[in-house]
């Protein structure tokens, strides 16, 4: 497919931008769940990663839950479709989500973390990203949700820090609830801060694997009222696609450099949402011809495991929309 720059609420491909509140707010729909590095491994079959859709509610969680047919595995590691392959470079996000009392301190958590994190053995690429309110595509930031991506030299360095750091173990004795998801980049275009963060994976992976999107713009000031104003459509359509499991819209500046996070069934199904005749696929046009962007960043990735649960009004007691996990 060929790739059209993001445009309206989104950054290339498929998903749409999401207004992004830089500092107060913390991981999405999320539950925390203490980790260790060890990890355990369950094929997904067609029906977990490319299954039946998920049609998503307001607060950016997909209303069913698809689970693979494998044996369910204990929350304090990670559930894995795949292990990393040796001299791969892997790729994490992680959702924070924190209740009303201890927002306060999950701001300040933002600022304080960032020297800790950049001494993390192992550890590449990384931003600290606050989220809107409801699905986080919104102009009003939520103080309660945070999110972590990052890159990894090796799997081993990734599964230290989950299962070790203080950093991680702060945020839960201040109630946060966290949820993982290991990636494998397949395809990356643009650039972030004038990087390239995601190296792609060379080699094939098995089919079944769920497909995640991130983008990222840089906006231009004059492009906000055009971009943003598109927003509202495009969130609708978002939450009613065939195959969405999740999305998040996050960021690094609010309103400025909005970052977007999406996770679906198959390749089928963001390339539909993404090109086929959507208010998505116009708003990406939009930005092109019109130059929204000063810098613009689209990943595609394979999802490989997972850790922790995400909640919502409809799954109090979480969910894993990797699918890689079974349901409590």
């Amino acid at each position: 497919m060929s790739d059209v720059r993001p445009a309206g609420p989104t950054t290339a491909g498929p998903t749409t931008a999401s207004p992004t509140t830089a500092g107060p707010t913390t991981a999405g729909p999320v539950t925390a769940s203490p980790t260790t590095a060890g990890t355990t491994t369950a094929s997904p079959t067609a029906g977990s990663a490319a299954g039946p859709s998920t049609p998503q509610s307001a607060t950016g969680l997909a209303t069913t839950n698809s689970v693979p047919s494998a044996p369910a595995s204990s929350l304090a590691g990670f559930t894995a479709a795949l292990r990393v392959p040796s001299g791969a470079s892997l790729t994490t996000f992680t959702i924070f989500r924190y209740p009303p009392g201890q927002r306060l301190w999950a701001f300040t958590w933002m600022g304080r973390a960032r020297r800790p994190l950049a001494a993390t053995a192992g550890l590449g690429f990384h931003r600290l990203l606050g989220s809107g309110s409801g699905l986080g595509f919104s102009l009003m930031p939520d103080f309660g949700r945070y999110a972590l991506l990052a890159t990894w030299s090796s799997e081993q360095a990734a599964d230290d820090f989950f299962a070790a750091a203080p950093l991680l173990a702060r945020c839960r004795e201040h109630g946060a609830e966290l949820w993982t998801v290991k990636l494998l980049t397949l395809r990356s275009r643009g650039s972030w801060a004038r990087a390239q963060p995601f190296s792609v994976h060379p080699h094939e992976l098995p089919p079944g694997l769920p497909r995640v999107v991130l983008t990222r713009a840089s906006l231009r000031l004059r492009a906000m009222p055009g971009f943003w104003s598109r927003v509202p459509a495009i969130n609708r359509s978002l939450a009613a696609a065939p195959g969405l499991r999740l999305a998040l819209g996050v960021g690094e500046l609010p309103w400025v450099r909005p970052v977007t996070f999406s996770m679906w069934d198959d390749d089928a199904c963001l390339e539909r949402f993404a090109y086929q005749g959507s208010c998505h696929h116009a708003g990406a046009l939009a930005a092109l011809q019109r130059r929204w962007f000063r810098e613009d960043l689209f990943a595609r990735f394979a999802a490989i495991a997972s850790q922790g649960r995400i909640t919502g009004q409809s799954h109090p007691a979480g969910r894993d929309p990797s699918g890689f996990q079974l349901a409590p």
